[in-house]
């Protein structure tokens, strides 16, 4: 039994008891009524919206069980009396792909094929370019650790040790003074 007979029931039930006189039940409504096409054409109606529990009429007759497509692609499963037991959307369309975007798009691979190639040929040439380098400072590395070992001859007497002592040690008032100097 449904919620709605239960609570009729009881309303029945409590105007008896009190004696007032039965409420008179609402008539149910109507479900609403939509028209549709069938793929081969044939006009429909489905009562409320095409959903499993809706009634499916052929000219005011309950359509015959089994599967009906619509126009747009919907399939519907129908039992005995045109109730809908199964609804299945259609695949959507795989959007088309115009020629224009199509050539746009064949050529940004390309370009991009050419930008990966150029690339690749840049880093060989940094690697390469890397590894001679480091072939180069393995050398440096190599004659500064032989000069390292070498034998060192004594400093040549000719050569005074505080030669560049005398020389003032604030530039600046020594650069003043020449120029003190050039003025006068």
């Amino acid at each position: 039994m449904k919620a709605t007979e239960i609570i009729e029931k009881l309303r029945v039930a409590f105007a008896e008891l009190t004696g007032a006189p039965a409420p008179q039940p609402e008539p149910a409504p109507k479900p609403q009524v939509f028209g549709y096409k069938l793929a081969d054409g044939t006009e429909i109606e489905v009562s409320g919206e095409v959903a499993p529990g809706s009634v499916v009429t052929i000219q005011g007759v309950p359509a015959p069980a089994g599967e009906h497509v619509l126009e747009d692609g919907t399939k519907i499963e129908v039992a005995e009396g045109g109730v809908i037991t199964e609804v299945e959307a259609p695949e959507p369309a795989a959007p088309a792909v115009d020629e224009e975007m199509k050539k746009k798009m064949d050529e940004m691979q390309a370009a991009q094929a050419a930008f990966a190639k150029q690339t690749s040929q840049r880093i060989d040439q940094l690697i390469a370019t890397n590894e001679k380098y480091r072939e180069m400072f393995a050398q440096m590395l190599e004659l500064t650790e032989a000069l390292a070992k070498a034998p060192v001859a004594p400093a040549d007497p000719a050569v005074q040790k505080d030669q560049f002592a005398a020389q003032p040690k604030d530039w600046a008032h020594a650069a003043n003074q020449l120029v003190t100097k050039k003025t006068k």
